[in-house]
């Protein structure tokens, strides 16, 4: 009977959880007071060995150049319309391409030989060569946004530890490799320039030879025609044969009775062909040709009226360094100093702190 009230009493009594359980801030509160400089000196420790990283660190720069498309007058001296000659580029076939050639590792290889700037990205002696050119290669970049009014505004950037020479060579790289592209424009006219004028020759030369092959055999059949005269004794044409060769509408050449002109007339036919030094005047379209191969020959694109791309701004000399950012580190350091000296008062036992002596 005692034993059931015990239970029951039991029961009825609500639950309470234990003291040792439950978190005490205000314990916590003095634990962190007492020890306030343990966080004061991990936080210390970690500025100090913030600063030391400033102090080592080797300060990265950017230089920002920005490109903007050419104008069609920028263009002029490529773009072409002659009868056998048809050269088109559009601003932005040209600009897309240029953009292509400042991403081209052959470019920048090139440059990075040119420029000697292994001294410059080079960080340390068991580099090779190869992979300060990699380096070099990572630290140029062509930032490319979405397109807007069909014009693309695009910027390229180098990185780099002199603010003056990453300025000064992204602005010479980029005049490199607009004078490379400019000058393979031209030479891609001049390719199709050429071809067009080698197929203009032949063909001038071809309806020359087959000139003078008709010429030839003009005279093959004047001279049967001359046999056939001296053969009949007609050495003029009379008046009853002048009648009915100048009532023909038909070249004399093809007719059969070639030898009624007669053999003065035949003979001094044949003496003129033969003495001819040029079929051109009696070609059909030669002149024409010609005039068309003087004008391909006189085609001259100069090369400083031609322009790829608009530099909107060149870059400038960066005042201060892209990486590391002082202010930064300096706050991450205070805040995380911070949390680790918190973390180690908090986690550090009281019964294992040392007496004071």
């Amino acid at each position: 009977m005692i034993m059931s009230e015990q239970t029951q009493n039991q029961q009825q009594r609500p639950y309470q959880p234990a003291m040792e359980d439950e978190i005490d801030l205000r314990e916590l509160f003095v634990r962190v007071r007492q020890r306030k400089w343990w966080v004061t000196g991990i936080t210390v420790l970690s500025v100090l060995l913030a600063v030391t990283y400033l102090l080592i660190a080797r300060p990265v720069y950017r230089a920002e150049l920005f490109l903007m498309p050419p104008s069609i007058s920028d263009l002029a001296a490529l773009n072409l319309d002659t009868t056998y000659l048809i050269h088109s580029l559009t601003t932005e076939e040209v600009y897309n391409q240029l953009l292509g050639q400042l991403r081209s590792k052959k470019n920048l290889m090139l440059y990075y030989d040119k420029a000697e700037l292994d001294e410059l990205y080079r960080t340390s002696e068991d580099q090779t060569s190869n992979d300060v050119l990699e380096k070099f290669t990572d630290a140029i970049v062509l930032h490319i946004p979405k397109k807007k009014d069909n014009l693309v505004f695009t910027s390229i950037s180098l990185e780099g530890p002199s603010s003056e020479q990453v300025a000064s060579h992204l602005n010479a790289y980029t005049d490199y490799v607009i004078s490379i592209f400019i000058k393979q424009l031209v030479a891609d006219l001049y390719s199709l320039r050429d071809q067009k004028i080698e197929l203009l020759e032949h063909e001038i030369k071809s309806k020359r030879e087959i000139a003078y092959i008709q010429r030839q055999d003009g005279i093959t059949r004047l001279e049967e025609a001359l046999a056939i005269a001296n053969a009949v004794g007609i050495s003029e044409i009379g008046a009853k044969d002048k009648y009915i060769i100048s009532d023909q509408s038909i070249n004399m050449m093809n007719l059969d009775e070639l030898y009624l002109r007669g053999s003065k007339a035949l003979a001094a036919e044949i003496k003129v062909l033969k003495a001819r030094v040029s079929d051109d005047p009696f070609i059909d379209q030669v002149r024409l040709l010609q005039e068309e191969l003087e004008t391909l020959r006189a085609i001259k694109a100069d090369s400083s009226t031609i322009a790829p791309v608009h530099i909107d701004r060149q870059a400038i000399v960066p005042e201060k360094p892209e990486r590391p950012k002082k202010f930064l580190v300096l706050v991450i350091s205070i805040l995380l100093g911070g949390m680790l000296g918190l973390f180690v008062v908090l986690a550090v036992p009281v019964n294992e702190e040392k007496p004071l002596a």
